[in-house]
C-alpha cells in the first residue's frame, strides 16, 4: 500500500480566498449552488492545505473526513490490490471534488487520491456538509447530479480493456485529456500541454512505458498525434475519434 510521504501540509500554507465565491474554481463546484446562509457555513468551515507532490489528500480504507474541493493543481485516483499493485483511475482538475461517494456511502474510501502536481485543496468537513444541506437542500440535489453524471470505473473499464490495442485506449485517454485541457475544444485541430507524464499515462491504461512508447508512435505515424516532450497536437479531433471508434 502507498503511505504519505509527509503527510498532510501545515495549514494556512496558501491564502484562503475571502470566499468561495471569489476562488477561480468555484462557477464549476458544486458549492455555487448555495444559498447566503450556507454559503457563510462554507466560509467559516473550510480548511485550505497546500499538498507537494506525492503526498496524499486521503488514503485507500481510511475514513472519510469530508468532501475535497481542488482549488490548483492536479490529483490522481488510485486504487491497490493485496498485493500493492496499483490501478489509477482517474484524474481530478480545479473545479472538481472528490471524497463525496464515500462519504455520503458511509464507507471507507476505496481509493487513495495523490498530488501529481503541487495543489492547493479545501476540505470541507462532515458535519457541515450535514448542516448545509438542512438549511440548503438545493445542495444535496447538485452532489445527486455529480453523481449521476460521474462516469465512475466506466472510464477505466474503456481505458483498461486488453481487448482494446494500447493505441486505441492512448487515443481514448488523450480524447479526454483535450477536452478538459485544450483551450478550444472542438472538431478542428488541438494543441496542449498534457497533465501527466508517461508513467501515469502507462498507470492509466494498464500497460507498460515501453508500450506506451509504441502507441504514441503508432498515433504519429498515422499523423493522429504528435508528442514533443509534455506538449501534444492533435492535428483534427474528428480524425482521431474516427480512428477509435
Amino acid at each position: 500500500m502507498e503511505h504519505d510521504k509527509r503527510g498532510q501540509a501545515d495549514l494556512g500554507e496558501a491564502a484562503l480566498p475571502e470566499s468561495c465565491a471569489s476562488c477561480s474554481a468555484y462557477p464549476t463546484t458544486e458549492w455555487a449552488c448555495l444559498s447566503a446562509l450556507a454559503g457563510d457555513i462554507l466560509k467559516s468551515s473550510r480548511r485550505l492545505t497546500t499538498y507537494r507532490i506525492g503526498e496524499t489528500l486521503f488514503h485507500q480504507h481510511g475514513a472519510p473526513q469530508g468532501i475535497y474541493c481542488l482549488m490548483k493543481g492536479l490529483v490522481i485516483l488510485k486504487r491497490f490490490d493485496v498485493f500493492g499493485n496499483e490501478t489509477a483511475f482517474r484524474l481530478l482538475f480545479p473545479g472538481e471534488t472528490c471524497g463525496w461517494r464515500s462519504l455520503f456511502a458511509e464507507e471507507e474510501h476505496v481509493a487513495s487520491a495523490v498530488v501529481l502536481e503541487a495543489s492547493t485543496v479545501c476540505l470541507v468537513p462532515r458535519a457541515e456538509i450535514e448542516r448545509m444541506m438542512k438549511v440548503d437542500p438545493g445542495l444535496a440535489r447538485q452532489f445527486l447530479r455529480t453523481m449521476a453524471r460521474d462516469p465512475g470505473p466506466a472510464d477505466a473499464i474503456l481505458l483498461r480493456n486488453n481487448f482494446l490495442p494500447a493505441r486505441v485506449r492512448l487515443a481514448h485517454l488523450l480524447l479526454i485529456l483535450a477536452d478538459r485541457c485544450a483551450a478550444n475544444p472542438g472538431q478542428g485541430r488541438l494543441s496542449f500541454r498534457l497533465p501527466i507524464k508517461r508513467k501515469h499515462i502507462a498507470a492509466l491504461i494498464g500497460v507498460g512505458s515501453e508500450t506506451v512508447s509504441r502507441a504514441i508512435k503508432e498515433l504519429e505515424d498515422e499523423s493522429l498525434a504528435r508528442f514533443d516532450k509534455r506538449d501534444l497536437i492533435i492535428p483534427d479531433v474528428a480524425a482521431l475519434r474516427r480512428a477509435v471508434s
